[in-house]
């Protein structure tokens, strides 16, 4: 009687585990279809707005940094007199 016992309650186990089973697949299945349809919506936009703002990486692009150092770390390196600079120097400084 035990050992029938036994094999009932180890069965009944068994179907709750693969409710369990057939539960999690379920659920794994939608929440792949929910990535899927995301990742999509997020690739549509960000082709949207790569087509939609062309100007501002045209811009970017034109942009040319400037050929000496801002800061004059270079310049007092291979200066004599590190404080003293050119007027041609002082023109060089952009500020954006």
């Amino acid at each position: 009687m035990n050992d029938e016992r036994e094999q009932r309650e180890l069965e009944g186990r068994v179907r709750e585990l693969e409710a369990t089973v057939e539960t999690l697949t379920s659920e794994l299945v939608d929440t792949t279809e929910r990535i899927r349809e995301l990742e999509a919506a997020l690739d549509a936009e960000d082709t949207a707005d790569a087509t939609a703002a062309p100007d501002e990486e045209a811009a970017s692009d034109a942009w040319v940094p400037a050929t000496e150092d801002v800061d004059g770390e270079d310049d007092a390196a291979s200066s004599d007199a590190p404080d003293e600079k050119s007027a041609s120097d002082r023109d060089d400084i952009i500020v954006a």
